[in-house]
C-alpha cells in the first residue's frame, strides 16, 4: 500500500497524503462511529450542566480521544489491515498505537489552531521526554476544505528541517504555538476518504469551520518506540497505553476485519 516514493516523501518532507484510500463501507462505519462518540460526549456534558470541558465546546467543538475504550469495535480499524499496512510502511518493523481522537468542528471561530507540532504538545505540555517522531494518520471523514477548517502543513523544507521546536502556551489561541510567521503552508483539501500521515515533527495548523455543517476527522497516531515520562521504567507516555500492534514485522493484534 505504501510505496517507496511515498516512503521518501514522508521521510525527507514529512507527510504524505493518502488519496480516498477507504472504502466506502469503512469510511460510513467510521463515520457512525464518530458521531456515537460525539453524542457520548454531549450527553456527559449536558448531564454535568456544563459547555466547556476541557477543550471541548458543547455544539461546537469535540476532541473525543481514547473513545476505544467504550467501543471495543474501533479496534477492528485501529488494527486492521489498511493500518497496519500504512503503519508499518511509514515507520518499520516495530509499532506501537500511541493515540486516537475525534475531532469534530462545528461553526465557531475557536475551532481553528494555531501553527504545531504534534510532539511540541507532548514534550512542551504533556511531560514527555525528548523522543523519535511518531506518525499521525489525520483522516477525513468528511470532504475538506479551506471553508470547513482544514489542515494545512508546513513541509521540513519549508520549515524546521525535521526538527523539534520549543512550543509556547498562547491565551489568545488557547493553545501551544511553535510558529507564528507568515508561511501559508499546503492546504489539505481532500476527499473524505483520504489520509493525510504526517511526522509528530511536522508543522500543522488547521482553519476555522464556516460552514453549517459539522467538520468530522479521526486522528490515529502510531510509534515505533515507546516513551514516557522523563523518570518512568514502563516509558509508556500515550493516552492510549502505548498499545503493542507490530513485533518484528509481525502483527501482534489482529481482529476481524471490517466489511469491504
Amino acid at each position: 500500500m505504501i510505496t517507496d516514493t511515498q516512503r521518501d516523501c514522508f521521510q525527507q518532507q514529512g507527510y504524505v497524503v493518502l488519496e480516498k484510500i477507504l472504502s466506502e463501507s469503512v469510511l460510513g462505519w467510521l463515520q457512525g462511529r464518530c458521531d456515537e462518540a460525539v453524542d457520548w460526549k454531549a450527553s456527559g456534558m449536558r448531564s454535568l450542566g456544563i459547555e466547556e470541558e476541557g477543550i471541548n465546546l458543547l455544539g461546537k467543538r469535540y476532541f473525543v480521544s481514547g473513545y476505544r475504550k467504550q467501543n471495543a469495535e474501533l479496534d477492528r480499524f485501529l488494527f486492521g489491515d489498511v493500518m497496519a499496512e500504512i503503519s508499518k510502511g511509514l515507520l518499520g518493523e516495530t509499532v506501537y498505537l500511541h493515540n486516537e481522537q475525534f475531532v469534530v468542528k462545528g461553526q465557531d471561530q475557536r475551532s481553528r489552531f494555531a501553527w504545531h507540532q504534534d510532539s511540541g504538545y507532548s514534550v512542551y505540555r504533556g511531560g514527555a521526554e525528548l523522543h523519535q517522531p511518531y506518525l499521525t494518520c489525520w483522516i477525513a471523514l468528511d470532504d475538506m476544505s479551506a471553508q470547513n477548517g482544514t489542515i494545512s502543513v508546513l513541509s521540513f523544507d519549508e520549515f524546521g528541517e525535521g526538527k523539534l521546536v520549543e512550543h509556547w502556551w498562547d491565551e489568545d489561541e488557547a493553545a501551544m504555538v511553535g510558529y507564528s510567521g507568515e508561511k501559508s503552508g499546503s492546504l489539505m483539501a481532500v476527499p473524505a476518504g483520504s489520509i493525510v500521515c504526517f511526522s509528530s515533527f511536522t508543522m500543522h495548523r488547521s482553519g476555522m469551520n464556516q460552514t453549517e455543517r459539522l467538520r468530522r476527522s479521526y486522528i490515529v497516531q502510531y510509534a515505533s518506540t515507546a516513551f514516557g515520562f522523563q523518570n518512568d521504567p514502563q516509558r509508556r507516555y500515550a493516552p492510549s497505553g502505548g498499545v503493542d500492534f507490530i513485533k518484528g514485522n509481525q502483527r501482534v493484534i489482529q481482529p476481524e476485519p471490517l466489511p469491504n
